[in-house]
């Protein structure tokens, strides 16, 4: 995979840790002056649909680790998905629409096939966030953010099963600019999966590194 230092540059320098909320207080804007806060939050807003140009950087991408490709490094076992579709709206909301099962699904425990099977089989899937304008640069800014997938219906193991919800760890992302067109690059860390209020089972801890840090992030790309 290549590396992406040119957007993730921008929130290197920032301190702070992964954490599990509900929402994001987009009122807060970490102090950044009203205007200023409004003027980049218009210049995010807009739908990123990416290129086919062939400047792989222009793709809207999804990279994920992949452990049925052969290799043996992280690098050599990353896998992408293309043509995602972002949306950054203007009252600090985003979305990554079609986005595959198989992507979203596949670091489920085995007791859980079932699910696993249905997600991954079933239509792709749009990821709902919000996000704040943590800090600013010249040609850049670093958001704070959260995501969820939520399933309204979903049928396996003979049954069907209402709100279905996947969490994400809420993190920090990056906005820039590449090649002269506006990117936004997401690593988002699986959290938890949900059925209602019933936690089913947990996917990653925010806390280790290594392999399983890196099976949990899918690395978001758009572009436009």
């Amino acid at each position: 995979m290549k590396t992406f230092n040119k957007l993730l540059a921008i929130i290197v320098c920032l301190c702070g840790s992964m954490s599990l909320v509900s929402c994001i207080n987009g009122d807060d804007n970490y102090g950044l002056d009203p205007e200023v806060e409004y003027s980049y939050r218009s210049t995010i807003s807009g739908s990123y649909v990416g290129s086919t140009g062939g400047n792989w950087q222009l793709e809207n991408k999804i990279y994920f680790y992949n452990d049925a490709i052969d290799g043996e490094t992280i690098e050599e076992k990353t896998d992408s998905v293309m043509n995602v579709i972002g949306r950054f709206n203007m009252d600090s909301t985003f979305t990554i629409s079609n986005v595959p099962g198989r992507v979203l699904a596949k670091e489920f425990p085995d007791n859980y096939s079932d699910l696993k099977d249905a997600i991954e089989n079933g239509p792709a899937q749009t990821i709902y966030g919000s996000y704040i304008i943590n800090n600013v640069a010249q040609d850049g800014a670093a958001l704070l953010f959260n995501g969820v997938v939520d399933i309204p219906s979903l049928t396996y193991g003979g049954e069907t099963h209402e709100n279905i919800r996947i969490l994400f760890w809420q993190n920090f992302a990056a906005f820039g600019y590449i090649s002269g067109h506006k990117a936004v690059e997401l690593p988002m860390y699986f959290a938890a999966v949900y059925e209602g209020d019933k936690k089913l089972f947990d996917i990653y801890d925010a806390q280790t590194t290594g392999l399983e840090q890196s099976k949990a992030l899918l690395l978001i790309r758009v572009t436009r």
